[in-house]
């Protein structure tokens, strides 16, 4: 919603959560008022992130289940990480949401079980879930895909993050990467070698591309300068011999003169 005047849709059904729509890390999002029940708390809801935020509010369906996050590394078929999951210590709220205080203060509200307790099947879902977003939204190099299973085993991408944080020791991505053994600089130069391997690519392509353009300008250089000397040789040929070896006599040239500038021209 751009304004919270516009009509909702019927195909979402309550509960729903409403967040910022350009916000990163859960900023404006809370369990105790983002969650909501009925029209009239949504649309209060919704007009206190525009007038904050300045601008539209998401609206979405609430999951209830387990929350996991899930980092990737790669390009075209990423290496999928352990997922993570996301447990909440106030087991008295049914309805958690991993919020922008729980994220700043999270040794006091959640604690982080990676690898996740999955059955194999459970982890070859999320996996495969995982995978097919990275490639959806052509992601690459780095990413986090954030979700919830329902008690059903029914998995819902709840956020991709394409640059997810990467503060050490802190940063979701880089709790999974020390659960798996991965090592910071490890982590990074991961991250990297995507990137300078399409930029080495890219100046081979480059290079190449120069070197052709420069080649096909020899070529046009070579070109004119056979033109010229052909017309040049031919008209000369032409005008110093007669056919049978005998030079062609000059000319004989008549030298022009004036009397005194104003007068008609006068033979010498």
């Amino acid at each position: 919603m751009e304004t919270g005047r516009e009509r909702l849709s019927s195909k979402l059904k309550f509960p729903l959560i409403v967040k910022p729509n350009h916000e990163g890390s859960s900023k404006g999002v809370s369990a105790s008022a983002s969650v909501v029940d009925d029209e009239e708390g949504l649309r209060a809801v919704v007009r206190e992130l525009i007038d904050r935020y300045r601008q539209p509010a998401l609206i979405e369906v609430y999951i209830p289940g387990r929350e996991f996050t899930v980092g990737l590394l790669g390009d075209r078929r990423p290496r999928v990480l352990p997922p993570m999951e996301i447990l909440f210590k106030d087991k008295g709220n049914a309805r958690p949401v991993y919020d922008f205080q729980i994220k700043q203060e999270w040794e006091k509200h959640v604690s982080y079980q990676c690898p996740a307790h999955l059955s194999p099947s459970e982890l070859k879902a999320v996996e495969r879930v995982c995978r097919e977003t990275f490639a959806a939204l052509s992601c690459r190099d780095v990413a986090r895909v954030d979700l919830r299973m329902t008690a059903k085993g029914d998995i819902y991408v709840i956020e991709v993050n394409p640059l997810p944080g990467l503060t050490p020791g802190y940063s979701d991505l880089c709790l999974i990467a020390q659960a798996a053994g991965i090592e910071y600089r490890t982590l990074i130069g991961e991250i990297l070698e995507g990137g300078l391997k399409r930029l080495r690519e890219k100046r081979r392509e480059a290079k190449s591309e120069a070197k052709l353009e420069a080649k096909a300008t020899d070529q046009r250089v070579v070109a004119g300068n056979g033109n010229g000397n052909g017309n040049g040789n031919g008209n000369g040929a032409a005008t110093g011999s007669n056919g049978s070896g005998d030079k062609t006599p000059a000319p004989t040239a008549t030298a022009m003169a004036t009397s005194d500038g104003d007068g008609p021209v006068q033979p010498e």
